[in-house]
């Protein structure tokens, strides 16, 4: 298994002897004990690992749980301070009052990285709907993050029936999910954004989408694509949706990449 984590120390030991960051430990980033957070919407799980230079914080789509990054985790290794965020009403995290909305899991999210002195300097790796989540996040916070990698995320598309289908049964409201995505068009700041996507051949090749379906697909990831001047997007090849379990040692390369 390929792994970052050599990579990783070689770089920190290096910034060590260099005397970058004006401190003894080169600047590094300890993860907070604390996992249960308490919020306005009650408590919330946020669980963090590592040291490193700036938090990593994975945001899981559909009804994933943190569980769902272990083996991404673990290729990082432990030289990379890494955030798991269950969203509200997904694993220990509990529910919001009314169907979720990208905004309001954004607000709880930003509440907690508050609370674990974890928001500034974060790089946020969203997938699908943790990657709707991360558009609207940084919306009004980009210039307190470091950047972005997102994995195929949601794209807010009012023709997606199937789409439709899938917010409901997940206890996400509809219109105005797909309206606030579809509102955050770019962010108020310059900061890298890294959008990795699943490969539109295979996709058609397994039935997955429709060209039709593919071609609104790929024009939404454009649109992340164009989030901010350092954004860029591409099709992985031999991606599906879960590009992180297809593809984990590209997802490891985009996340290093932004690192300080």
């Amino acid at each position: 298994m390929r792994t970052r984590s050599g990579y990783r120390q070689a770089l920190l030991g290096a910034t060590l002897l260099l005397g970058c960051g004006g401190s003894d430990d080169g600047g590094l980033r300890e993860a907070p004990e604390q996992t249960e957070w308490s919020t306005s919407i009650g408590t919330v799980h946020l669980a963090c690992e590592g040291r490193g230079t700036a938090p990593v914080v994975f945001l899981a789509g559909g009804a994933d749980e943190t569980a769902t990054w272990s083996a991404l985790v673990e290729r990082l290794g432990p030289e990379t301070l890494v955030c798991l965020f269950d969203r509200p009403g997904v694993g220990r995290s509990d529910r919001l009052s009314e169907p979720s909305t990208p905004v309001a899991v954004a607000d709880v999210l930003s509440e907690v990285l508050e609370q674990a002195s974890m928001a500034e300097g974060a790089v946020l790796v969203g997938h699908s709907l943790g990657g709707l989540t991360a558009r609207v996040y940084g919306e009004s916070r980009a210039a307190s993050l470091t950047g972005a990698v997102l994995l195929d995320p949601t794209v807010p598309d009012p023709e997606d029936t199937i789409l439709a289908e899938e917010l409901e049964d997940l206890g996400w409201n509809v219109p105005d999910t797909i309206a606030q995505g579809q509102a955050v068009t770019s962010w108020a700041a310059d900061v890298p954004v890294t959008v990795l996507s699943h490969d539109p051949a295979l996709a058609i090749e397994m039935g997955t989408w429709s060209e039709a379906d593919q071609t609104r697909w790929s024009a939404g990831q454009a649109a992340y694509g164009m989030l901010t001047p350092s954004a860029t997007q591409r099709d992985v090849s031999g991606a599906t949706h879960y590009v992180y379990r297809t593809n984990p040692d590209e997802v490891v390369d985009a996340i290093v990449a932004l690192l300080p």
